[in-house]
Formats: C-alpha cells, sequence, structure tokens
C-alpha cells in the first residue's frame, strides 16, 4: 500500500466529497418539498453533523473503545495508494463555505 501525504490533494479532495454531500442534502430535500426558505439551512446543517462524524469531531464510542474515524482518499481504482492528510479531515469546518457555493451565494 502506498501513502501519499499531499494536503493539497487531500483538500481538493474533501471539497469535492464535502459538495457531493451538500447536494444529495439539498436534494433529498427538494424532492420531500421542504420549504425553499429551509432547505439551505436544513442542508448545511445536517451536512455539517455528518462532516463531524466522519471527521472524529463527534465523540463515539465509549471511554474505554473510543470510535475515532480517519478520512483517506484512493489514489487509483485498485485502491492500493491513498492520499492523506497527517491531521486528519477538517470536514465541519468547511461545511457552511460549500453550502454557500452549492447554493451560489456570494460570500
Amino acid at each position: 500500500m502506498n501513502i501519499d501525504r499531499d494536503d493539497d490533494k487531500y483538500d481538493y479532495n474533501q471539497e469535492v466529497m464535502l459538495e457531493k454531500i451538500v447536494t444529495s442534502c439539498k436534494r433529498i430535500l427538494e424532492e420531500n418539498d421542504v420549504d425553499n426558505e429551509m432547505i439551505y439551512s436544513i442542508a448545511g446543517d445536517i451536512a455539517f453533523d455528518v462532516c463531524a462524524i466522519i471527521d472524529g469531531s463527534t465523540l463515539m464510542g465509549s471511554e474505554e473503545s473510543p470510535v475515532t474515524p480517519f478520512l483517506t482518499f484512493s489514489k487509483n481504482e485498485e485502491k492500493n495508494s491513498l492520499i492523506v492528510n497527517d491531521s486528519g479531515s477538517c470536514l465541519h469546518e468547511m461545511t457552511y463555505g460549500v453550502v454557500d457555493k452549492v447554493f451560489e451565494i456570494d460570500e
């Protein structure tokens, strides 16, 4: 297994993944006839909570047996080469900026 520590590639992949998460939340809310004015807020809040779980920022498991995820990305289809970031993912910190991008809101 090849491990590639590349912060730029990792950050790019995080943003692509986060855009997909936000877009999926938005689509599901729209398909379920949630009021348009609420979709922005709800999609952002759902994406933030999901991303906090992925980032390991949400306590999971127990003190004796904590569950701490560590996000990696595959560099190729064979999945024998991974892109990592030593400090782990920060999706939840990026969430609301990406929500604005998906909803085309100027910052």
